[in-house]
């Protein structure tokens, strides 16, 4: 007989067809029962035993090697008291552990590499504990802030670079006057001008003709006020110059200069001229007082206004977004 004509054959091949299809223990056994009462029957007793003892071995050899298939991918879930199909790969041994790119099983068994998402830069996130966010610089217009409130949260206020200066009295004639002046740098440096007593200058005249804060002044006139003094409790009339400042930053500021004040009075008195050291992001820059400037230095971007210098803080000037003007305290760091 042709053997792919021999029923037991085909028996065998329509179970292993059944369990390629994955179906249960229970439906193949009841599959087995059927194909037995299926089978030809022939006259002879030899012949239906030849058909039954392969028929059951190959099926007892099916169900077994499925077991084995099944315990082997088949792992306790301790929590659940239950049986669960095993996880895939340890994570804690995975690759993305380590900070590189991540395998993947293609089709085919094929691996391809994903590679991981990076922050773009100048984008950081939210600072823990605060709820603050930090700067978020436009990349594309080259670092600058839209929001002023942001650009100024990134501007430290590093030191006070100040000139400390006084216009003394000195002589003064029928409202001429020829005044003198003293001052001191940050760096320590003694400043030293007059007005020569054979040149005095008249209301309206712009002093000093050279040197330092040469032609700074214009000179406007002389005063006299009434002045009591801590020490004794007298009260007596002073003159007082009055003078305006021509600095542009400046222009229009108004001082004046005691007559007979004592030298050791001179420092309380004093006025200056004060430029604040500061950094963004990393780059120090000077700015005076009463003038603008952009964020970040030098560029286009937001547009501040520095209103106060002094050694401990400065005062910055914004226009808020409903044209109002908004000032800003940054405390020395």
């Amino acid at each position: 007989m042709n053997p792919s004509e021999d029923p037991n054959d085909r028996l065998i091949d329509s179970l292993l067809r059944e369990q390629a299809r994955g179906k249960p223990d229970e439906v193949l056994l009841g599959a087995i029962a059927s194909k037995l009462q299926a089978a030809p029957k022939t006259k002879s007793p030899r012949r239906n035993l030849d058909f039954f003892w392969p028929a059951m071995a190959a099926a007892v050899v099916l169900l077994a090697a499925g077991g084995m298939l099944w315990n082997a991918f088949e792992k306790p879930d301790e929590e659940a008291g239950r049986r669960v199909a095993a996880p895939g790969p340890d994570p804690e041994k995975s690759p993305e552990k380590a900070g590189g790119t991540l395998p993947v099983a293609a089709p085919g068994g094929e691996k391809i590499a994903v590679q991981e998402v990076e922050t773009p830069v100048g984008i950081e996130p939210e600072i823990a504990g605060t709820g603050d966010a930090k700067p978020v610089l436009d990349q594309e217009s080259g670092g600058a802030m839209d929001d002023p409130v942001l650009a100024l949260n990134a501007l430290r206020y590093v030191r006070d670079e100040s000139t400390m200066w006084y216009v003394q009295f000195g002589l003064e004639s029928g409202g001429s006057w020829a005044p003198r002046f003293t001052g001191l740098t940050p760096w320590q440096e003694r400043l030293q001008n007059r007005v020569p007593a054979t040149h005095m200058i008249e209301p309206g005249d712009v002093f000093f003709q050279d040197g330092p804060m040469a032609g700074r002044f214009k000179y406007l006139g002389i005063v006299g006020r009434d002045v009591t003094s801590p020490r004794t409790g007298l009260t007596q009339k002073v003159k007082f110059a009055q003078y305006e400042d021509l600095k542009p930053n400046k222009k229009g500021e108004r001082y004046e200069s005691q007559y007979g004040l004592p030298d050791a009075q001179l420092e309380a008195r004093a006025y200056h001229d004060r430029t604040a050291v500061m950094e963004f992001q990393g780059e120090e820059f000077k700015v005076e007082e009463w003038t603008r400037f952009t964020l970040p230095p030098g560029g286009e971007g937001q547009e501040f206004f520095l209103n106060q210098v002094s050694p401990e803080r400065i005062v910055v000037e914004f226009m808020g977004a409903d044209g109002k003007a908004v000032f800003r305290e940054i405390g020395k760091k």
